[in-house]
C-alpha cells in the first residue's frame, strides 16, 4: 500500500495537503463442488461444459441451478464475479436442449451488459441442438440491430433472444401477434442486474414485466423466471415486486471476494479551480496506475468529464513521446463494434486504461482488470459497489480501488469515513406498482394486449394500480381512446425511463450542446442566466421552437468569468394526507401528497473568482415558475422558539441524511420549507410516488439523526457546502440553530405518538 501511495504522490495524483484513508479487505475463498452435484444434467450439455474446462461449480451456483431445474422461479443474490451467468445459463440451456422449438428471453438494463453476456452464452451453447435438431442460437434484439435483421429474427426467432425493457413494451407486447409463436414456446425469462430496475425506471419496468406475465398467461404460456443481482438487500421482495410471481432465493452474500486495497482521497482544491484540477487528477491517476502495470477503468461523473480527462491523458503520453493505443473512452452512443473492440482489448491486455461513465458499471466480465478509479461518489451505494466490483474480477486476483471526492457533502463524507462505507449494508430497492399516475399509461396497454380481460381475476399479477384502473374502466364501460383504430399502439405513449415532455434543447449558433429537463431549465436557464456546458460559459439569450416542434434554449458564448444565482421561493399546498403521527400539538409527521410552486423573483450576477457583485435584476415570477406534485414526508414543528433559519437548516439536515438511509439517487427527491407554517417537506420527484416518501415517513427519525451526525462532524460553524449548504441555494442558514432544533425534534418524538392514524 505504501508503494502505491508513493507512486500516486509522485504523479501528483495525491498531494501532501489532501486527506486520504487506506484499507485492505481480505480475500474470502469460495466453496467449490463437483459438477456431479447437478445429477440430472443432459449429457450433451455436460460434455460441452467439459470441453470448456468447467468441471467445478461454486456452491451457490449448484444451489441456484438445482432450484431452477426443479421448476422454481429463482432470484440469485451473489457478489460480482461470482458466476451468475453460468447459474442461469445451465438451467436455460438444459431446458432448451430437452425441448422442441423452445425459447428463452434474456432482458438486460444496458447494452454493454447484453453484449458481454451474449459472447459468454454463445461459447456455452456452441454445437448444441434441441430435440428437433435445431441449433441453439442467441441473438440480440434491440435498437442496435438493423431493421432488416430484426425482421428476419421476427420471422424465424432463434432459441434465445436478448433484449431490453423498452423492446418488451414496444415490440413483444405491442406486436404480440407477430411474436405469438415465440412467446407460446417461451421456457425461461432471465433478468440480470435487477437492482438497476428501481425508482421511476424500475416502476415502469415492473409494470411492463407484469403485463408480460399477464399476457403470457392468457395464451397459456407460463415460463420460469430467473433473476439475479449483486447489490440488493431485498432480493425476494424486489423480484416479486417486479413480476408479481413467487420466488425462491439463493443467497451467496459474503461467500467469496478477492483481496482489495482501497485509497479514498478528499483533495484540497480551491473551489474556483476545482473541476479543472479534478480532471487533471483523473488523468495523472490513470497514468500512475499504468506505470504500475495495472489495467484500470476510470469512472467519471459525466460524459463531458470523461471526454476531457481522456484527451488530457492522451496528451500526457504524447508529451512523453509514448503511444496512446492502449487508452480508450467507453460511453453511451458508441457503435456496437467499437464497444466490442474495447471490451476485447481489456480482456487481451491491448487496452489498459479506459475512461467511462457508468456504462461499464454493470456485470461485464473483465477478469484481468486490476484497478478502478471513481471520480466522485456515484448516484448511490449500489452503483459504488458495482464499480468497485470491476477490480479484481476473481477470488484469486487482487484489486485496487482509488476514490477521489468532489466538493460535495456525500463525496467528502465517504472520503473521510472509509470504514463506514466498507461496513455499510446493502440498500433495499424501491419500486411501487401501486403508483396510479404511472399505472394509467400502462392500463391502456392492458386493454390492447388482453381484450378479454376478466375484472374478477386476482390483482397480484398486474399489481393493484393497473388492475384497479382497468377493472374500473371495464365496469364503467370506458375504453381507451383509439382502441380498435388501425395502427393504434398505446405502448408508444409509455416512456419507460422518463417523459420526453418538457425537454429543452441547448444550442449555440445552431450547434446542439445538450438538453435540460423542464425543472433544470427553470433552475439553471432562466432569462439571462449563465450556463456552464462542457467547461464553456454561455448566456441564455432566448427561447424558440424549431421546425420539429422542439423547445430550444438559445445560448451565446459568454466572454466574462461571471456566474448567476437565482433567489427562489416556494408555495406549498398539502392535497391529501395518507398517514399521520403527532406528539401533542408540538410535532406532526405525515405521509401525504403535496403541490409545490417554485418561483424565481430575482437574479444576481457576480464575478466567479472574486465573488464581487456585477448586476442584479428582477424576474416576473408568473413567467418563471415551476409546479410539482408529489408524495412527501412532511414535518410540522409547532414550537415557540422555531426560527426561519433554524427550520431551513433542519430541512437540509433531512436532505443530506436521506441519502444515507434510503437508497435514492440525487434527483429522486427534493426538499422545501415553508417558514410561515413551520413545515418541512421531503418530496419525491415522481408524480404519484414510487414508495420513497413512504419509506422516508417510516424512517424519518433515522434520516434526521444521520443528518445531524454528518453536520456535527463538519468543522464549520455556520454551515458550508461540505455539510448542509446546498448547491445553487441562497437562503440564510444557521447550522448551530438547526442542530439544536433537530435534537429537540428527536427528543420530542422519542416516545410513542399521541396520535397515529392511517387516512386511506
Amino acid at each position: 500500500m505504501q508503494a502505491i501511495i508513493d507512486i500516486l504522490k509522485a504523479y501528483d495524483a495525491i498531494r501532501d495537503d489532501d486527506v486520504y484513508q487506506t484499507a485492505e479487505v481480505d480475500r474470502i475463498a469460495p466453496e467449490l463442488v463437483p459438477f456431479s452435484s447437478i445429477p440430472t444434467l443432459n449429457r450433451r450439455l455436460s460434455n460441452r461444459l467439459s470441453i470448456l474446462g468447467i468441471e467445478r461449480l461454486f456452491s451457490h451456483q449448484r444451489d441456484a441451478i438445482n432450484a431452477a431445474m426443479a421448476g422454481n422461479n429463482v432470484v440469485l443474490e451473489a457478489p460480482t464475479a461470482s458466476g451468475k451467468t453460468l447459474s442461469f445459463a445451465i438451467p436455460v440451456l438444459e431446458s432448451l436442449v430437452q425441448s422442441r422449438a423452445g425459447h428463452a428471453l434474456f432482458i438486460y438494463p444496458m447494452k454493454a451488459v447484453a453484449l458481454d453476456q451474449r459472447s459468454k452464452l454463445q461459447e456455452l451453447h456452441e454445437g448444441l441442438t434441441d430435440r428437433s435438431g435445431r441449433p441453439i442460437e442467441s441473438w440480440p434484439y434491440d435498437g442496435d440491430v438493423d431493421a432488416e435483421t430484426r425482421a428476419v429474427l421476427r420471422e424465424g426467432p432463434p432459441s434465445v433472444l436478448m433484449t431490453n425493457i423498452e423492446f418488451i413494451n414496444q415490440s413483444f407486447l405491442a406486436y404480440q401477434d407477430t411474436w405469438e409463436t415465440f412467446l407460446r414456446g417461451l421456457k425461461w425469462v432471465v433478468l440480470d442486474e435487477i437492482h438497476e430496475y428501481r425508482g421511476y425506471f424500475g416502476t415502469n419496468a415492473a409494470m411492463v414485466l407484469r403485463r408480460l406475465v399477464h399476457f403470457l398467461s392468457t395464451i397459456g404460456s407460463r415460463p420460469n423466471f430467473f433473476l439475479a443481482t449483486a447489490t440488493c438487500e431485498n432480493p425476494r421482495e424486489h423480484a416479486e415486486n417486479l413480476t408479481g410471481l413467487d420466488f425462491k432465493v439463493v443467497s451467496a452474500r459474503d461467500s467469496l471476494r478477492p483481496k482489495r486495497d482501497y485509497v479514498f482521497v478528499d483533495p484540497e482544491i480551491p473551489d474556483h479551480l476545482f473541476w479543472r484540477i479534478l480532471q487533471t487528477r483523473a488523468s495523472v491517476t490513470a497514468r500512475a496506475l499504468d506505470d504500475m502495470g495495472m489495467s484500470a477503468i476510470i469512472f467519471c461523473p459525466t460524459r463531458s468529464f470523461a471526454e476531457d480527462a481522456y484527451q488530457s491523458t492522451k496528451r500526457l503520453y504524447e508529451d512523453e513521446g509514448l503511444t496512446t493505443d492502449h487508452v480508450k473512452i467507453f460511453k453511451g452512443g458508441m457503435r456496437t463494434q467499437d464497444r466490442h473492440d474495447i471490451l476485447a482489448g481489456l480482456r487481451s491486455g491491448k487496452v489498459r486504461t479506459v475512461f467511462s461513465t457508468n456504462a461499464l458499471e454493470l456485470g461485464i466480465d473483465l477478469p484481468g482488470l486490476d484497478a478502478v478509479v471513481m471520480i466522485g461518489f456515484p448516484d448511490n451505494v449500489m452503483s459504488a459497489r458495482q464499480q468497485i466490483g470491476r477490480a479484481g474480477r476473481s477470488s484469486e486476483s487482487d484489486g485496487l480501488v482509488v476514490y477521489i471526492a468532489r466538493n460535495h457533502p456525500l463525496d467528502r463524507f465517504y472520503a473521510r469515513n472509509l470504514d463506514e462505507f466498507l461496513g455499510k449494508p446493502l440498500d433495499a430497492v424501491v419500486v411501487d406498482v401501486g403508483n396510479e399516475e404511472i399505472a394509467k399509461r400502462h392500463a391502456d396497454c392492458v386493454f390492447f394486449e388482453s381484450p378479454n380481460f376478466q375484472p374478477n381475476l386476482r390483482s397480484d399479477v398486474l399489481g393493484d394500480g393497473m388492475h384497479r384502473i382497468v377493472d374500473s374502466m371495464i365496469r364503467s364501460g370506458q375504453k381507451p381512446p383509439g382502441l380498435g383504430r388501425r395502427g393504434y399502439r398505446p405502448q408508444r405513449q409509455v416512456q419507460i425511463r422518463g417523459s420526453s415532455r418538457g425537454v429543452f434543447h441547448l444550442q449555440c449558433d445552431g450547434k446542439p450542446l445538450g438538453s435540460l429537463s423542464s425543472y433544470q431549465k427553470f433552475r439553471e436557464a432562466y432569462d439571462r442566466a449563465i450556463v456552464l456546458q462542457g467547461g464553456v460559459r454561455y448566456r441564455v439569450s432566448g427561447l424558440t421552437t424549431d421546425d420539429e416542434g422542439r423547445q430550444m434554449i438559445e445560448l451565446t458564448k459568454e466572454q466574462l468569468n461571471h456566474r448567476t444565482q437565482a433567489f427562489e421561493s416556494a408555495n406549498v399546498n398539502v392535497d391529501q394526507m395518507f398517514e399521520v403521527q403527532s406528539w401533542d400539538n408540538d410535532l406532526e409527521a405525515a405521509y401525504c401528497r403535496i403541490g409545490v410552486q417554485h418561483l424565481i423573483h430575482q437574479v444576481t450576477e457576480i464575478e466567479a473568482d472574486s465573488e464581487e457583485f456585477v448586476d442584479r435584476w428582477d424576474i416576473d415570477p408568473s413567467v418563471s415558475s415551476y409546479f410539482d406534485t408529489g408524495h412527501s414526508l412532511s414535518l410540522k414543528i409547532d414550537l415557540e422558539y422555531v426560527t426561519p433559519v433554524a427550520l431551513v437548516a433542519v430541512e437540509h439536515l433531512m436532505r443530506i441524511g436521506m441519502r444515507f438511509v434510503i437508497p435514492v439517487d440525487e434527483h429522486d427527491v427534493f426538499t422545501v420549507s415553508d417558514t410561515k407554517t413551520n413545515e418541512i417537506h421531503v418530496v419525491e420527484s415522481y408524480p404519484g410516488g414510487i414508495g420513497i416518501a413512504k419509506k422516508a415517513f417510516e424512517r424519518w427519525r433515522e434520516i434526521l439523526d444521520e443528518g445531524i451526525a454528518l453536520a456535527t462532524r463538519c468543522n464549520c460553524r455556520q454551515g458550508c457546502p461540505y455539510c448542509i449548504v446546498p448547491p445553487r441555494r441562497t437562503e440564510d442558514l444557521n447550522k448551530r440553530a438547526g442542530l439544536d432544533l433537530g435534537m429537540s425534534v428527536l427528543g420530542l418524538s422519542a416516545g410513542s405518538p399521541t396520535r397515529s392514524e392511517t387516512l386511506y
